[in-house]
């Protein structure tokens, strides 16, 4: 969120293992050089034995996510007052739609929680909620399963399910890294949406839609940025815009590698133009992988586990 830098930024003490078997006990107190080196060797320092990170008494939190069918309106509007408002805030849009979903966490007291009455829940269980007897009440609702909320307040590790569920279902996955005003970030997502249309009319013809299995995130990150881990480093917030391509349930193959590049790379054009730096943990690069090593059916995902 934007409030937060990575892990690395929260660590608090480390107990390192050099290349002779001597401990060291590291903190940013204690010796605050050799603990920036250590955050910042991604193991190559030494072994860690020990991390201690801050740990809090569990509390709630309330999620909120809803639909506004045209984006332009939504970006132009409603954006720059939820980034403002909500720290946790990050939002979808759906190209093949024009349509935004907003989305955010806030602080909750336990008894707001109970007042209100509504249990999270993953959505693995959203979906099967909506086979069931009472699916006319959680039906539904144009989302796939990887962002599958419902309104809810709960304690915050119930409430805070959505890395888990995207784990669940097969995806091409690539992120960018840029740090826009908010009438730049508007206009860059406009822009690659209409970048998307000539992908589509390109694929599909002239009277083709974009890829309706096609979603583009937009979410914050801040924190720590004079950390070289951050990829807001030297600047104060990015806008981080990861697009999917999904496949369509939970145990269906990827989609077609072919399709996902042309996507990616008319995002990834506009957003390199602007100063944006790739997840490197994630697919940047239209370059196809050999061996695809995620995508797999739910059975095997658990058997995984």
């Amino acid at each position: 969120q934007a409030s937060l830098g990575g892990v690395s930024s929260v660590v608090r003490a480390l107990r390192l293992l050099d290349t002779a078997g001597r401990p060291h006990d590291l903190s940013d107190e204690s010796d605050p050089d050799a603990m920036r080196a250590a955050r910042m060797g991604l193991g190559m320092c030494g072994v860690l034995t020990r991390v201690t990170l801050p740990v809090v008494p569990q509390f709630h939190m309330r999620r909120r996510r809803w639909r506004v069918d045209d984006a332009a309106g939504f970006l132009a509007e409603q954006l720059p007052g939820l980034k403002a408002a909500h720290d946790r805030f990050h939002y979808y849009v759906h190209p093949a739609t024009g349509s935004a979903w907003p989305m955010y966490w806030e602080d909750a007291t336990a008894e707001e929680s109970a007042a209100e009455g509504r249990p999270c829940r993953t959505a693995l269980e959203q979906l099967e909620d909506a086979a069931a007897p009472y699916a006319p009440e959680f039906g539904p609702d144009g989302l796939p399963l990887i962002m599958r909320w419902d309104n809810c307040s709960d304690v915050s590790f119930r409430s805070l399910t959505h890395a888990v569920d995207m784990e669940k279902q097969p995806l091409w996955n690539g992120e960018l890294y840029v740090a826009l005003d908010d009438g730049a970030e508007a206009a860059a997502t406009l822009e690659i949406l209409r970048r998307f249309r000539l992908v589509a009319e390109q694929r599909t013809g002239a009277g083709g839609g974009v890829n309706p299995d096609v979603w583009m995130h937009v979410r914050y990150v801040g924190g720590d940025t004079s950390s070289l881990l951050n990829p807001c480093y030297g600047g104060a917030v990015c806008a981080a815009f990861e697009l999917a391509l999904v496949a369509p349930t939970m145990d269906a193959p990827l989609p077609p590698w072919e399709e996902w590049e042309a996507y990616f790379s008319a995002m990834q054009d506009v957003l390199l133009a602007l100063g944006g730096r790739p997840h490197h943990a994630k697919y940047h690069s239209v370059t196809q992988p050999p061996a695809p090593a995620f995508g797999l059916p739910v059975g095997e995902f658990y058997a995984q586990c």
